[in-house]
């Protein structure tokens, strides 16, 4: 097998899900060329599906190092840093490749998804702000360049959440609706978030309706409907103990949610 095939082996096994597999195969191309910044993002993705993300994040400045502008690296490098807490340096990484007109749908997503994660870390209100604003542009840029996709729509209406533009939020969530139409597992998350907020902002006779669409579509999909209604439920009690109108409104959705999966 030539190089490019051997890549496009390790591709279609990541796709398979057979991440280990594509390792040993990247590992041994690798060793055949070092200097190669595809092998070296495409065995950090291989060893993040594994779970090994400090490997996964050498595999993946390897390839910066050698690449500084590939797309793949920096948006694998940046989940990794989301995930352990280091926001600041993903916002920094994604902002770069989006200066250097590699700006993508998925690159501008995750960019906006970094600076609502720098908002949450942050306690100065004006930054928090300022970060939350600059992620809901560069989501809404997502939206632009791609479409109807699920994750910008949940991050973006979570953007608008948190700057209290409720009317805007549950807006998008609503059209997403109409727009998306499967997986069915996608409708069910957006559903799930509609719920969430009306409940949150006391519209109960509309988290009334969303409850029973949400409880209708699931019923073909009990396993997607059932992780939905989990997570809810733990937002339920995690509202709460915050104080007694909160405590009032996990009431509702706790109720809401009563009886819903099989």
């Amino acid at each position: 097998m030539t190089k490019e095939e051997k890549l496009e082996a390790a591709g279609r096994l990541l796709l398979e899900g057979k991440a280990a597999e594509a390792e040993k195969v990247l590992r041994d191309l690798l060793r055949e060329d070092p200097s190669d910044p595809d092998v070296a993002a495409l065995l950090g993705r291989a060893l993040q599906e594994q779970k090994k993300l400090r490997e996964a994040e050498e595999g993946y400045r390897a390839a910066l190092a050698r690449d500084g502008e590939h797309a793949g690296a920096a948006r694998g490098l940046a989940s990794i840093l989301l995930a352990t807490g280091r926001a600041d340096e993903a916002v920094v990484l994604l902002r770069n490749l989006v200066e250097k007109g590699k700006g993508d749908a998925g690159v501008w997503r995750d960019l906006g998804i970094a600076l609502c994660r720098r908002a949450g870390e942050t306690k100065d209100p004006a930054e928090r702000e300022r970060f939350y604003r600059e992620g809901g542009e560069a989501l809404e840029r997502a939206l632009g360049l791609g479409g109807w996709e699920t994750s910008t729509v949940l991050s973006l209406a979570g953007s608008l959440a948190a700057r209290n533009e409720r009317g805007k939020a549950l807006a998008l969530l609503e059209g997403a609706l109409s727009k998306i139409r499967e997986p069915l597992s996608d409708r069910l998350r957006i559903l799930g978030d509609l719920l969430l907020y009306l409940v949150m902002w006391d519209q109960f006779e509309r988290a009334e309706a969303a409850a029973r669409t949400l409880a209708r579509e699931g019923a073909s999909d009990q396993v997607a409907l059932r992780r939905i209604a989990t997570n809810l439920a733990a937002q339920a009690k995690a509202m709460a103990l915050s104080s007694p109108e909160w405590k009032k409104r996990a009431a509702r959705l706790a109720g809401l949610l009563e009886g819903m999966v099989d």
